[in-house]
């Protein structure tokens, strides 16, 4: 018995010690533990499936993101190109427009400046012509008087 305790103890030694531990535990001790590691196993598993649905979601929702980007940068794109293509055809009616609005800003005021000197020019010319035909009648009621010695002016 003694050299069988030897051994016996001797195969012990040699063992790691988590089997010299489970060497010593009762069936329903080793079932517990047993379940516990499937249990912990489970999580693991659960907590892994769950790490790869949260990659993939990330996955989903960055590539769905590079759609709209793509669609939006394909959009702009549409948008100048259009701008561009209406460019020629919007100077034209900017040109248009300009032309047949009325004047603005300087041109208005350089307008209106001509408008004003050309109707100060016409003034003093009435005035001047008034004053030349004021002159005339002088002129022919001073000649028309000397040869009328009767005429209301000499008497």
């Amino acid at each position: 018995m003694g050299v069988s305790r030897s051994l016996e103890a001797q195969e012990l030694w040699d063992m790691p010690t988590v089997i010299i531990y489970e060497y010593f535990l009762t069936p329903e001790q080793l079932a517990a533990q047993e379940r516990q590691r499937e249990e912990r196993e489970r999580e693991e598993q659960e907590k892994r499936k769950q790490e790869r649905e949260e990659r993939e979601e990330r996955e989903k929702r960055k590539q769905e993101r590079e759609e709209r980007e793509l669609e939006e940068r394909q959009r702009l794109e549409r948008e100048k190109q259009e701008r561009l293509e209406a460019l020629p055809f919007l100077r034209h009616m900017q040109l248009i427009q300009t032309l047949l609005s009325p004047p603005e800003g300087i041109l208005l005021t350089l307008l209106s400046c001509f408008i004003f000197i050309m109707l100060a020019v016409l003034a003093l010319e009435l005035i001047g012509w008034f004053i030349f035909l004021g002159l005339l009648v002088t002129i022919r009621a001073f000649f028309s008087s000397q040869h009328m010695p009767y005429s209301p002016i000499c008497s």
